[in-house]
């Protein structure tokens, strides 16, 4: 005999209350500025501990008993002390407090942490408190949330305290509109420029780590050769190489769906790198270079565009190649100096920031052309009649807004829709005081799903929900605005010293 389990019967739908999606909504924006303020207020707690356990300069100075005792950053908090002594321990970069290693145990305590689990959440509070004024300031008003500004403070802690007052005067203002990318871009031209010895030590080893594998006996690898007949390849390349690699499989690959190929783009791409290794391309490459057309930004004195690619441009028009423009950006005063140590550029294909001498390097290799392009005038004004956008409008609004304007995204310009603020069916005219970048998912909402915006001023952009809830967007970030009449919401909440009220 079977049996069989009786049925689970179904769960009741959810109960919504009176006035349901918007209220929701009202109470969840509530909800998150009451979380907001208690991360707060435990952050301003932590640091008025480690000031208020600050160990004496003399104590830990050049001359101090203590100083062969601290425990670096680097260090486990345990390690053998001197008997009946505390060790000092540090917390944060340098200028930040000392503290005593016992005295730590019952603040993690409190915590409710492990000794590591509190020093990493410890250590980047003291860093901001401490090290990264004016981001603090703007966390404890409630305009920047807390974990956005412990990402910048982990990444502080190795540079002097130049360096962190340096990449805190960049950030604080913008953090707001930064994706994590963009802040890791920063704190890593911080650390070349404040520590040139450590960077060219590290760009040593970076090219010391450049390879090219073909995982085709690699068991280990998970992809040794079988009867799937598919291999794993990876490697690490110079960046102009890795450019060049990049326009070539691009542009075979879309040689092979103009000559009828079916297949994914994914699986055109890889048939494409094995027909450039056999080196057994039919037809010959027509049509323009494959390439990242992009404007130089209003505060670059000068733009270095390169092209590379091994080959003059007459062996690629021959088919031997195909050049790739490299876009480069340097200030007039770092081309001027005597000396490039320290000097940061950046180069706009990856929007990555990249030292001066390996700009130099770049472009001083064989075949490279450099041309300098003048800067674009952000507050020109080119209106066309035509609703199409010309290029040069396109790169002005690109590089003026350098992602999508909608609250809180963070997606890039360029590959963004710029979007007719005021419609062009209606009288909106195509230029750069009515155009903005969007995302395409945020240029639907916009159309199709009851939001609306108006440019206050280039980069100033006040956002309405289909809800009624109103939003200014500029370069700091997004910022929610209080109904007429209404109490803005952070400051009261960060001044919280019981819970709220159920």
């Amino acid at each position: 005999m079977t049996t069989s389990a009786l049925p689970v019967p179904a769960a009741p739908a959810p109960q919504m209350r009176r006035g349901a999606c918007e209220g929701v909504l009202t109470s969840l924006r509530a909800a998150r500025d009451a979380t907001t303020a208690w991360e707060v207020e435990s952050a301003r707690l932590v640091t008025e501990w480690a000031d208020g356990h600050r160990l004496p300069a003399r104590l830990v100075g050049q001359d101090g008993a203590l100083l062969d005792q601290v425990i670096e950053l680097d260090e486990p908090v345990v390690r053998p002390a001197l008997p009946g002594l505390d060790s000092p321990m540090r917390l944060a970069g340098p200028g930040a407090p000392l503290v005593s290693d016992l005295a730590f145990c019952a603040l993690a305590s409190s915590l409710s942490m492990s000794l590591d689990g509190a020093r990493g959440y410890v250590g980047e509070v003291v860093e901001l408190g401490f090290r990264l004024p004016r981001l603090w300031d703007r966390v404890r008003h409630g305009e920047v949330r807390l974990w956005r500004a412990r990402e910048v403070a982990r990444a502080t802690t190795c540079l002097p305290a130049e360096g962190a007052a340096w990449v805190d005067a960049q950030l604080a203002a913008v953090i707001g509109s930064c994706s994590g990318t963009q802040l890791r871009r920063v704190i890593d031209a911080a650390l070349d420029r404040f520590d040139p010895e450590a960077a060219a030590e590290r760009r040593r080893t970076a090219a010391d780590d450049r390879h090219f594998d073909i995982h085709c006996r690699d068991p280990e690898a998970g992809s040794h050769t079988s009867t799937a007949g598919v291999v794993a390849v990876d490697g690490v390349l110079d960046l102009p190489d890795a450019l060049d690699l990049e326009a070539a499989v691009a542009a075979r690959a879309e040689q092979l769906a103009a000559c009828g190929s079916k297949e994914s783009r994914d699986v055109r791409r890889a048939l494409a790198l094995g027909e450039i290794a056999r080196d057994e391309l039919a037809l010959p490459i027509t049509g323009p270079a494959v390439h990242q057309d992009v404007a130089p930004p209003a505060s670059s004195g000068l733009e270095a565009e390169g092209t590379t690619g091994g080959e003059p441009p007459s062996a690629a028009a021959a088919g031997g190649g195909r050049p790739v423009r490299l876009v480069l950006h340097l200030s007039s005063d770092a081309i001027g100096a005597g000396s490039l140590a320290g000097a940061i550029g950046r180069c706009e294909n990856t929007r990555s920031p990249v030292s001066a001498e390996q700009i130099r390097s770049w472009c001083g290799a064989p075949g490279a052309r450099v041309s300098v392009q003048p800067v674009i005038d952000l507050a020109g004004h080119h209106p066309t009649e035509s609703y199409e956008i010309p290029a040069r409008v396109r790169q002005q609004v690109t590089v003026r807004e350098p992602q999508c304007v909608f609250p809180w995204c963070t997606r890039r310009a360029d590959r963004a829709d710029l979007d007719h603020i005021v419609p062009w069916e209606g009288g909106g005219p195509t230029c750069g005081c009515n155009l903005a970048p969007l995302c395409r998912r945020h240029h639907r909402a916009k159309t199709h799903a009851g939001w609306s915006y108006v440019m206050v001023t280039p980069g100033t952009y006040l956002w309405h929900s289909p809800g009624g809830a109103t939003s200014l967007v500029d370069s700091r970030g997004t910022f929610r605005v209080p109904d007429l009449g209404q109490v803005c919401g952070h400051g009261p909440r960060t001044a919280l010293r019981e819970p709220p009220p159920s």
